[in-house]
């Protein structure tokens, strides 16, 4: 049985993104929302990594694949090792897609917007527009 491909998208993204490539794929994958998109709700002025995987954590659980390959795309790779380590032993991969990732030493911040403290508050509202009643 193929490994579950499990889509995380990037910051000014839903699931939606991977509409495509998962009605092109041949084995069986799971596009996930992360906190404050789509179908999961939340503040995402105050959305964090463990937020975050716990989330797609919680959908792989419901899915409950054998094995899973965790695919990244832009800042849905700074979400990959923290879900890598909640799933354990039942992922297979990591595949970072233009996936952001902090240096060791570097904090997030500092990779996603270095010049600009108020990145992550336009971001949100951004998102919050573009996504508005999306379903």
């Amino acid at each position: 049985m193929l490994p579950t491909l499990v889509l995380v998208h990037g910051s000014g993204h839903t699931s939606l993104i991977w509409a495509e490539t998962v009605a092109n794929l041949q084995g069986p994958a799971l596009a996930v929302d992360l906190p404050g998109r789509r179908r999961r709700p939340a503040d995402l002025t105050a959305a964090t990594i463990d937020a975050s995987s716990a989330a797609a954590a919680s959908d792989v659980a419901a899915a409950s694949p054998d094995r899973v390959i965790l695919v990244g795309h832009s800042s849905g790779g700074l979400i990959l090792p923290s879900l890598a380590a909640r799933i354990g032993q039942r992922v297979c991969h990591l595949v970072f897609v233009a996936g952001l990732i902090a240096e060791d030493g570097r904090s997030v911040s500092e990779v996603i917007s270095p010049d600009d403290p108020d990145s992550r508050r336009a971001a949100a509202a951004e998102i919050r527009s573009r996504y508005a009643g999306t379903t």
